[in-house]
């Protein structure tokens, strides 16, 4: 019934946990979809190792391409009904495909989300997660709502989606769904593909997937001009969904701004007084169409979140303010 693609590159330090925790599993329905994208470590020993105790296992060989290439692959080795990703640095809990198989006896949904623990290895966080299971009939409904709620998030993981919900489907003309090669942050545009496909979604309140962080708690960055991949993302969501009225304003301002602010404004803040890169960083975001169009939106519709109005208001009103506030709130936690 279930299927999960392991995408790995080089995790020989984090593998064997990995793989462990599926193949334990204690619903035994499942197939297991390796991807080695290219790895020049101990990687492969490892993989090799486990296809000899499970022949569940199918292990797919491609030279490195990249994670969004690695996931792409293995969809199209799929045969189950049901797919989830897990990435090779994180695990799952034994009784995750069981539970899930269940909600699937329940309810058939198109897409399930359930909840993830920040795995610090030495403690958990659930962080903002505020489930409660509700089915919804329309995926962009559940991405209104839990964007105004908190608990939209765009990770693959910690999903479970229907095979055939991404492939293309002659009667509806729509095409199938994958994640954009080359590219980081490719989860983005690839959650809200599927939510706006989707015909019902599942919220389960249970948590499953074990997210590791990797973080050493010093305010450092790491400067990686990829980033601003981000704005191509955003750029693609104004031009492909936003413009062509796909989604509604609501949800392209808050998802958008949002992502900006976690995945570039939040982090580069950091530093942004010290380092003139950084201050490149913050003011080519700032500068983006797209995000500007997101915070415009932010300041004049209707059940836009508080925190989402204040911060838009500020920036639009006082540029300096709004980085020395922000700057604030993230040295103390608020945002991280």
């Amino acid at each position: 019934m279930i299927s999960i693609i392991v995408p790995v590159y080089n995790a020989e330090k984090h593998l064997d946990k990995c793989l462990r925790s599926i193949i334990a599993q204690t619903y035994k329905e499942i197939e297991i979809i390796i991807v080695n994208d290219g790895s020049t470590d101990d990687s492969s020993i490892i993989i090799e190792r486990y296809c000899s105790i499970d022949n569940r296992i199918k292990v797919i060989t491609q030279k490195n391409s990249g994670l969004s290439a690695a996931r792409n692959n293995g969809l199209e080795f799929v045969t189950k009904e049901y797919v989830m990703f897990v990435d090779s640095d994180d695990f799952i809990e034994e009784n995750t495909c069981e539970q899930l198989s269940k909600y699937i006896e329940k309810d058939k949904s198109d897409v399930y989300i359930f909840g993830l623990y920040y795995d610090y290895g030495n403690k958990k966080d659930i962080g903002s997660q505020n489930l409660q299971y509700k089915k919804y009939d329309d995926g962009k409904k559940y991405m209104e709502i839990s964007l105004g709620e908190g608990n939209f998030r765009t990770f693959a993981h910690s999903k479970m989606f229907k095979n055939n919900l991404l492939e293309a489907d002659t009667f509806t003309h729509s095409e199938r769904i994958r994640f954009v090669n080359g590219l980081l942050y490719e989860d983005m545009l690839f959650i809200v593909q599927v939510f706006c496909k989707a015909k019902s979604v599942s919220v389960v309140p249970e948590y499953f997937y074990h997210y590791v962080q990797h973080y050493s708690g010093r305010i450092t960055v790491q400067y990686k001009k990829q980033d601003l991949d981000v704005l191509t993302f955003i750029g693609m969501l104004n031009n492909n969904y936003y413009k062509t009225g796909e989604i509604n304003n609501f949800i392209y301002a808050v998802l958008v701004f949002r992502w900006v602010s976690s995945c570039l404004i939040y982090k580069y803040i950091k530093r942004y007084f010290f380092s003139k890169q950084a201050r490149e960083m913050i003011n080519t975001v700032i500068k983006n169409e797209s995000f500007r169009e997101a915070v415009r939106l932010c300041t004049t519709e209707n059940g836009i979140p508080k925190r989402d109005i204040y911060l838009t208001k500020l920036l639009n009103i006082n540029q300096f303010m709004y980085k020395i506030i922000v700057f604030s709130l993230v040295l103390v936690k608020r945002f991280l």
